[in-house]
């Protein structure tokens, strides 16, 4: 016999919504059931993916579902969790593959798998990520969704300012994995140029297009946002009228703290250190001087005989605040 699915909507009243901290509750919820018709008798499944937990050793206990995000654009999923003082217009997160809904593609196949909480170093960079796995005992084994060579995250920055991921906020707060505080100086901490790049340590890696005219990027703090723009990075051959990038391709890289003898004199400076390529490398410069240096793993990016430099206190303004969070400014 041929089955069908005829949908039977189901609301599930409670006398008052069970509290799990002084603030988090349990929403009454209204659930979407399918009864599906076979030879067999009928039976029902849960037609809505509901958000129980975002601690991987919760997922047992809490019978959290898989997430199946394959070939999707969107997902709505359902959170059952409200907090007075973070009211969100959804009652649930609206996952896409990209968190600013810009060039929005679809989620490969076999996207399934659950949703966890990664905790930051610093506590700011904390955030939400999505742990491909087909199902709870092969959690650690399995890897997380990766979008555009980084790993798929909503950041708490995303969380407080984005009404589709404001619902991971009561989850968070309920299992105690941030406190309201952080949650404040993540919304605080609102990035004016609203700029993908973000820096919550001059240490964190970072893709680094090799032919991207300005690098633009954001230092994120518990104290606030400062964006800066910078010319070309390091990869730049600024010996003519117009600026050339003679190399194609992109890199791995990150930022140190140089301790070159030679850079002293300026202060702290930064230096742009390439640890792996990702794109593959080209000149576009016939019978190129090499000047800049093509990008080599282990190396310091350089111009000429020079290592690339970045004097830190030049532009206090701006960094002041990363400077003293890794403990860079001068005493005295």
């Amino acid at each position: 016999m041929l089955s069908f699915t005829v949908p039977l909507h189901v609301r599930k009243n409670s006398c008052q919504a069970a509290r799990i901290s002084a603030h988090v509750r349990i929403r009454p919820p209204t659930y979407t059931w399918a009864r599906t018709f076979s030879a067999s008798l009928p039976s029902y499944h849960l037609a809505v993916t509901v958000l129980r937990t975002l601690l991987p050793n919760r997922i047992v206990e809490t019978r959290q579902q898989i997430v199946d995000l394959s070939g999707l654009t969107r997902k709505f999923v359902k959170v059952p969790f409200y907090h007075p003082r973070w009211p969100t217009p959804f009652q649930g997160i609206r996952i896409s593959n990209s968190i600013f809904d810009e060039q929005i593609t679809r989620f490969p196949g076999d996207t399934r798998g659950f949703f966890y909480y990664r905790p930051g170093v610093p506590a700011l960079a904390g955030g939400v990520r999505f742990r491909l796995s087909d199902n709870a005992a092969a959690f650690n084994a399995g890897r997380d969704l990766m979008f555009r060579g980084k790993p798929w995250e909503a950041q708490l920055v995303d969380i407080t300012r984005c009404d589709v991921y404001r619902s991971f906020i009561p989850v968070l707060l309920a299992e105690g994995l941030v406190d309201e505080d952080l949650l404040l100086d993540a919304r605080k901490s609102q990035d004016a140029w609203n700029t993908r790049q973000r820096f919550y340590s001059f240490s964190d890696p970072f893709i680094l297009p090799l032919q991207q005219k300005v690098f633009t990027c954001g230092f994120y703090t518990r104290k606030g946002c400062h964006g800066h723009r910078f010319p070309g990075l390091c990869t730049k051959d600024n010996r003519r009228t117009k600026f050339l990038h003679p190399y194609t391709g992109s890199i791995l890289a990150k930022f140190e703290i140089s301790k070159l003898p030679e850079h002293a004199k300026f202060g702290p400076c930064l230096i742009v250190k390439c640890l792996e390529i990702v794109e593959p490398i080209g000149c576009i410069v016939p019978i190129y001087d090499g000047y800049v240096r093509q990008p080599t793993p282990g190396a310091y990016m350089r111009s000429g005989e020079k290592v690339w430099r970045f004097p830190l206190m030049r532009h206090l303004d701006t960094f002041r605040d990363m400077m003293e969070q890794e403990g860079l400014l001068p005493t005295d």
